[in-house]
């Protein structure tokens, strides 16, 4: 995950999240944690993002095996297709996988 973090700071420096609520279920072995937040930055292009969602992530003994992100994916697309346009090619890179 980290060259993923690392690409997201650099398109996204300061990168903030606002968490609304949490929830927290199972046990060390099988945990299921989901967390409702709005995140919020000024990319490198300078225009305001703004984007909500929700993040459902299971844990086994604290590691996270999984992260399933709901949210407006449009408002995402269309911020990195300005950031595209404005010349910032890592914008359209293809997909971080692995």
């Amino acid at each position: 995950m980290r060259p993923w973090f690392e690409r997201l700071f650099r398109l996204f420096p300061n990168l903030q999240f606002e968490i609304y609520s949490m929830a927290i279920s199972g046990y060390p072995w099988d945990t299921t944690a989901v967390v409702e937040w709005t995140d919020r930055a000024t990319p490198i292009d300078g225009k305001n993002y703004v984007n909500s969602g929700v993040h459902v992530i299971r844990l086994r003994w604290g590691k996270v095996v999984s992260i399933h992100a709901y949210l407006d994916t449009q408002v995402l697309i269309d911020t990195f297709n300005r950031m595209a346009t404005n010349g910032i090619e890592e914008a359209k890179a293809p997909p971080i996988i692995g």
